[in-house]
């Protein structure tokens, strides 16, 4: 009974870390790759990089947030988009295109997409 009460437990546990944000899921293929998330921002540092990377993140008030990409890129592209709880396009940035707002909802999830295209460099988004 208690093999399968464990595994049981695991999954549950990995479930709910995931449904509160604290997983992170991707698909990378990289020389280096560093991603770090923060209460304000996100950072990569990244070398040859392709693939994604989504992250669930709850902004805690209902306002307006202005979002600001900052990238320093040896070649590649880049694009990181804002999702809604179904994965719906709210906002897209990218180097050409560094800047939006919108509104958000402290009620609701949102899911952040990093999109990498042979990218070497440093970027960070912050809000």
């Amino acid at each position: 009974m208690v093999q399968f009460l464990i595994p049981g437990v695991a999954i549950c546990a990995a479930c709910l870390l995931c449904h509160q944000g604290y997983v992170i899921r991707k698909r990378i293929a990289a020389v280096f790759f560093l991603f770090r998330v923060g209460k304000n921002c996100d950072k990569v540092s990244v070398n040859s990089c392709n693939g994604w990377v989504r992250h669930l993140r709850r902004f805690h008030k209902c306002r307006v947030y202005e979002f600001t990409l900052e990238c320093q890129l040896s070649r590649g592209d880049l694009e990181v988009s804002l999702l809604d709880e179904d994965r719906r396009t709210l906002l897209r940035l990218n180097p050409a295109s560094p800047s939006g707002s919108i509104v958000l909802d402290a009620k609701h999830r949102y899911n952040l997409l990093w999109k990498f295209d042979h990218v070497t460099g440093t970027c960070k988004l912050h809000w």
